[in-house]
């Protein structure tokens, strides 16, 4: 495909498409060998990407706990990255996964910023 980056672009879409028709295993796999290959080229926005989907994906599944890292990670970079999507969609799928574990003030506290990213964002499904 001529750069990792674009294979792992290329993988990451292959997940994507994986997931919509039900098998996570191999949206799983296709997706882990996409941050693979971003982690090795240093491609953080690959990296905050595919580790963002695999945290969607877990989540999805209901292996919360599983999602959790990958997400915290993905907040990290997103930060990193000053990427407001990213951090939007981050700290809704984290909201949950509070939410899920009983811990609902923590919960609360990152809906709120979600709700304040969606709104810098012009997001009026969120408002």
């Amino acid at each position: 495909l001529g750069s990792k980056e674009a294979e792992a672009n290329c993988l990451a879409n292959l997940g994507i498409s994986y997931r919509a028709i039900g098998e996570y295993e191999r949206a799983l796999e296709h997706h882990e060998r996409s941050l693979k290959l971003s982690v090795e080229s240093e491609d953080v926005a690959g990296e905050c990407k595919a580790r963002g989907n695999i945290g969607a994906l877990l989540l999805a599944q209901g292996r919360s706990l599983e999602a959790r890292p990958q997400l915290e990670k993905t907040l990290e970079l997103g930060l990193v990255l000053q990427d407001e999507t990213v951090l939007a969609k981050t700290y809704g799928n984290l909201a949950t996964i509070s939410m899920y574990l009983g811990q609902f003030e923590e919960a609360v506290v990152m809906f709120e910023q979600r709700i304040e990213l969606a709104k810098s964002l012009g997001d009026a499904t969120v408002e």
